[in-house]
């Protein structure tokens, strides 16, 4: 996204997911709670990796459809990737000489 159009309204959709995944994860722990009492460590420690997870894949499909959807309305040129450059080679083309005088067997190491 560039520039101002539609600003707001994607601040409060990734707001809302925020939201989605804090509820996942701390309803998660709740849930544990209210189930087992007093659950061990390793048995929170894989409920929050669990939790995590979800959170992290629901949060990346969220945005990915919902906040920032491909062919979103309000797409301009601005939103258009810019045209490659040429590709130019990373090792320059050796040199020959234009003199036989001028060549010095280094130069084509």
């Amino acid at each position: 996204m560039r520039g101002r159009a539609g600003a707001v309204r994607h601040q409060a959709q990734g707001l809302v997911v925020f939201g989605i995944g804090l509820a996942l994860t701390s309803g998660s722990l709740a849930a544990l709670n209210t189930a087992g009492g007093d659950p061990a460590h390793a048995t929170e420690l894989a409920v929050l990796v669990a939790a995590n997870l979800a959170a992290t894949v629901l949060r990346f499909l969220l945005f990915r459809a919902w906040v920032f959807p491909d062919g979103a309305e309000g797409t301009t040129a601005a939103h258009t990737p810019a045209v490659p450059a040429p590709h130019t080679p990373a090792v320059p083309a050796p040199r020959t000489p234009s003199d036989p005088a001028d060549h010095d067997p280094r130069d084509f190491r």
